[in-house]
């Protein structure tokens, strides 16, 4: 993060721009790749719930590749829009692809997340990086 500035109720956050976009502009990954950029998103998704927060909308789209994805495999995770505070009853919103059955089951009502909705959505990850789409996508 190179600058974070709050305007009213608002947060601006600057970024490094990246050249080669999201997972979904990526394609196909080998098993490997997608293997060790799902365990950069856990490492990543460890922290925050160990500091108590969920992400809320983990999927290709906002996980960046660094300019040099093809050497070292670098992601940064992205868009922490949805992102809570967690506690018993966080209400929130994620894509419908990777969202948890427990959370589908209740979207008529209030909609609960906890750190077991980004596990899951990980999980969805996993098997989207390969398939170069999202597996509920035909």
């Amino acid at each position: 993060v190179h600058a974070c500035y709050v305007d009213g109720a608002d947060v601006h956050i600057v970024m490094p721009h990246y050249r080669l976009g999201d997972l979904s502009r990526a394609g196909a990954l080998s098993e490997a790749v997608a293997q060790y950029v799902a365990a950069q998103v856990a490492d990543c998704l460890a922290a925050m719930h160990a500091d108590g927060y969920i992400h809320g909308d983990i999927r290709r789209h906002h996980v960046l590749m660094d300019d040099s994805f093809n050497v070292t495999g670098k992601v940064v995770l992205t868009d922490f829009g949805f992102g809570t505070h967690a506690t018993a009853t966080t209400p929130g919103r994620c894509a419908l692809d990777y969202m948890a059955p427990e959370v589908r089951i209740a979207a008529g009502s209030e909609v609960l997340f906890t750190p077991a909705c980004d596990v899951f959505a990980l999980g969805v990850l996993l098997v989207a990086m390969p398939l170069g789409r999202e597996p509920t996508s035909g």
